[in-house]
Protein backbone atom coordinates (compact mmCIF):
# COMPACT_ATOMS: atom_id res chain seq x y z
CA UNK A 1 0.00 0.00 0.00
CA UNK A 2 2.84 2.42 0.82
CA UNK A 3 4.37 1.93 -2.64
CA UNK A 4 1.03 2.71 -4.27
CA UNK A 5 0.56 5.87 -2.22
CA UNK A 6 4.10 7.00 -3.00
CA UNK A 7 3.54 6.32 -6.70
CA UNK A 8 0.32 8.35 -6.79
CA UNK A 9 1.85 11.08 -4.63
CA UNK A 10 4.49 11.80 -7.25
CA UNK A 11 1.78 12.60 -9.77
CA UNK A 12 -0.94 14.26 -7.71
CA UNK A 13 0.94 16.70 -5.49
CA UNK A 14 3.76 18.09 -7.62
CA UNK A 15 4.22 20.37 -10.57
CA UNK A 16 5.27 18.89 -13.91
CA UNK A 17 8.92 19.88 -13.44
CA UNK A 18 10.63 22.08 -10.86
CA UNK A 19 13.33 24.65 -11.62
CA UNK A 20 16.17 22.77 -9.86
CA UNK A 21 15.64 19.83 -12.24
CA UNK A 22 16.28 22.00 -15.31
CA UNK A 23 19.93 21.67 -16.33
CA UNK A 24 20.16 23.69 -19.54
CA UNK A 25 18.10 25.39 -22.20
CA UNK A 26 20.10 26.15 -25.34
CA UNK A 27 18.53 27.00 -28.68
CA UNK A 28 15.83 24.44 -29.28
CA UNK A 29 17.08 21.82 -26.77
CA UNK A 30 16.15 21.33 -23.11
CA UNK A 31 18.19 19.24 -20.68
CA UNK A 32 16.74 18.18 -17.33
CA UNK A 33 17.32 15.68 -14.52
CA UNK A 34 15.01 12.74 -14.05
CA UNK A 35 14.97 9.70 -11.79
CA UNK A 36 15.02 6.29 -13.47
CA UNK A 37 13.08 4.02 -11.11
CA UNK A 38 13.74 1.02 -13.34
CA UNK A 39 17.49 1.53 -12.86
CA UNK A 40 17.70 1.66 -9.08
CA UNK A 41 16.35 5.22 -8.77
CA UNK A 42 19.41 6.65 -10.53
CA UNK A 43 19.31 10.33 -11.46
CA UNK A 44 19.92 10.82 -15.17
CA UNK A 45 19.91 13.76 -17.58
CA UNK A 46 17.55 13.75 -20.56
CA UNK A 47 18.04 15.93 -23.64
CA UNK A 48 14.84 16.76 -25.54
CA UNK A 49 13.79 18.99 -28.38
CA UNK A 50 12.02 22.05 -26.89
CA UNK A 51 8.76 21.19 -28.67
CA UNK A 52 8.76 17.66 -27.24
CA UNK A 53 9.62 19.00 -23.77
CA UNK A 54 6.69 21.44 -23.91
CA UNK A 55 4.38 18.72 -25.21
CA UNK A 56 5.23 16.55 -22.20
CA UNK A 57 4.82 19.42 -19.73
CA UNK A 58 1.45 20.35 -21.24
CA UNK A 59 0.21 16.79 -20.67
CA UNK A 60 0.18 17.60 -16.93
CA UNK A 61 -2.16 20.58 -17.29
CA UNK A 62 -5.72 19.73 -16.28
CA UNK A 63 -8.24 20.42 -19.06
CA UNK A 64 -11.25 22.70 -18.57
CA UNK A 65 -14.05 20.93 -16.75
CA UNK A 66 -11.71 18.50 -14.96
CA UNK A 67 -10.41 18.71 -11.40
CA UNK A 68 -7.22 17.56 -9.76
CA UNK A 69 -7.43 14.10 -8.22
CA UNK A 70 -7.04 15.29 -4.64
CA UNK A 71 -10.33 17.21 -4.93
CA UNK A 72 -12.27 14.19 -6.15
CA UNK A 73 -12.91 10.59 -5.18
CA UNK A 74 -11.66 9.32 -1.81
CA UNK A 75 -10.38 12.70 -0.69
CA UNK A 76 -13.37 14.77 -1.86
CA UNK A 77 -14.23 17.15 0.96
CA UNK A 78 -17.87 16.10 1.22
CA UNK A 79 -17.14 12.53 2.37
CA UNK A 80 -13.47 12.74 3.35
CA UNK A 81 -13.95 11.92 7.04
CA UNK A 82 -16.20 8.92 6.36
CA UNK A 83 -13.95 7.62 3.56
CA UNK A 84 -10.77 7.93 5.63
CA UNK A 85 -12.46 6.21 8.57
CA UNK A 86 -13.42 3.32 6.29
CA UNK A 87 -9.87 3.17 4.84
CA UNK A 88 -8.37 2.99 8.33
CA UNK A 89 -10.79 0.19 9.22
CA UNK A 90 -10.02 -1.81 6.06
CA UNK A 91 -6.28 -1.40 6.63
CA UNK A 92 -6.61 -2.42 10.31
CA UNK A 93 -5.25 0.95 11.44
CA UNK A 94 -6.27 2.68 14.68
CA UNK A 95 -8.88 5.43 14.37
CA UNK A 96 -7.67 8.97 13.81
CA UNK A 97 -7.05 10.92 17.01
CA UNK A 98 -9.87 13.36 17.83
CA UNK A 99 -9.42 16.89 16.58
CA UNK A 100 -8.63 19.38 19.29
CA UNK A 101 -10.27 22.80 19.21
CA UNK A 102 -7.89 25.48 17.89
CA UNK A 103 -5.84 27.33 20.50
CA UNK A 104 -6.30 31.05 20.94
CA UNK A 105 -3.43 33.41 20.14
CA UNK A 106 -3.13 34.20 23.85
CA UNK A 107 -2.79 30.49 24.78
CA UNK A 108 -0.20 29.85 22.05
CA UNK A 109 1.91 32.86 23.09
CA UNK A 110 1.80 31.78 26.74
CA UNK A 111 2.70 28.18 25.91
CA UNK A 112 5.48 29.00 23.42
CA UNK A 113 7.08 32.13 24.89
CA UNK A 114 5.86 32.17 28.48
CA UNK A 115 4.54 35.71 27.89
CA UNK A 116 0.99 36.47 28.98
CA UNK A 117 -0.11 39.05 26.41
CA UNK A 118 -3.07 40.02 28.62
CA UNK A 119 -0.75 41.29 31.38
CA UNK A 120 0.61 44.82 31.51
CA UNK A 121 4.21 44.71 30.21
CA UNK A 122 5.25 47.38 32.77
CA UNK A 123 3.78 46.33 36.12
CA UNK A 124 2.94 42.69 35.23
CA UNK A 125 -0.15 42.91 37.47
CA UNK A 126 -2.75 44.82 35.50
CA UNK A 127 -4.86 43.14 32.87
CA UNK A 128 -4.93 44.61 29.36
CA UNK A 129 -8.32 44.87 27.69
CA UNK A 130 -9.01 45.91 24.13
CA UNK A 131 -11.35 48.88 24.06
CA UNK A 132 -11.48 49.41 20.32
CA UNK A 133 -9.86 48.23 17.14
CA UNK A 134 -7.84 50.81 15.25
CA UNK A 135 -8.32 50.67 11.50
CA UNK A 136 -5.30 51.25 9.25
CA UNK A 137 -5.09 54.75 7.84
CA UNK A 138 -3.51 53.52 4.58
CA UNK A 139 -3.52 50.25 2.70
CA UNK A 140 -0.69 47.84 3.62
CA UNK A 141 1.06 48.36 0.27
CA UNK A 142 0.89 52.17 0.42
CA UNK A 143 4.33 53.59 1.27
CA UNK A 144 3.33 57.25 0.98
Amino acid sequence: MDRGAAYLGRYTHRVAISNPRLVDFAGDRVRFRWRDYADGKRVKVMDLDADEFLRRVLLDIVSNGFVRIRHFGLLAHRRRTANLTQCRSLLAQPPAPPRLPPESVRAVMLRVTGVDIDRCPVCHRGVLRRRERLRPTASPGDAS
